[in-house]
C-alpha cells in the first residue's frame, strides 16, 4: 500500500489525551505530528484496520476515535506556518 496521510481525532470521555500512551503507537508510522488536543496526522502505508487496533487498545468504551485519509494536496486550513511545512515536506513514498 503507498503511504499517505491518516487523520485521527478522538473524543476522550475523562478529556485525558492520553499523549504518553498514544506517542509510542504513532511512533510506529514514517512520521507523524499532534496538530490540535485531540488531533494526529500520519503518514503510513499501514491500514486503518491496523491503526484502529492500535489504538483501540488504549481507549476506553466510552472513548471515541475517527480515523480516515486526508489529501493534504487539497487541503485548506488556518494553521501555523510549521504545521503546513510539516505537511509538505518530501517524503518517501
Amino acid at each position: 500500500m503507498a503511504k499517505r496521510f491518516l487523520l485521527f481525532t478522538f473524543q476522550f470521555a475523562d478529556n485525558d489525551p492520553k499523549i504518553e500512551q498514544l506517542q509510542p503507537i504513532f511512533d510506529k508510522a514514517s512520521d507523524w505530528m499532534r496538530l490540535m488536543p485531540y488531533c494526529w496526522l500520519v503518514w503510513t502505508s499501514t491500514s486503518m484496520e491496523t491503526w484502529y487496533g492500535r489504538v483501540r487498545k488504549i481507549i476506553k468504551d466510552e472513548d471515541e476515535v475517527f480515523i480516515a485519509p486526508v489529501d493534504a494536496k487539497d487541503a485548506q486550513g488556518w494553521i501555523s506556518k510549521s504545521v503546513w511545512d510539516w505537511i509538505g515536506k518530501a517524503r518517501k513514498e
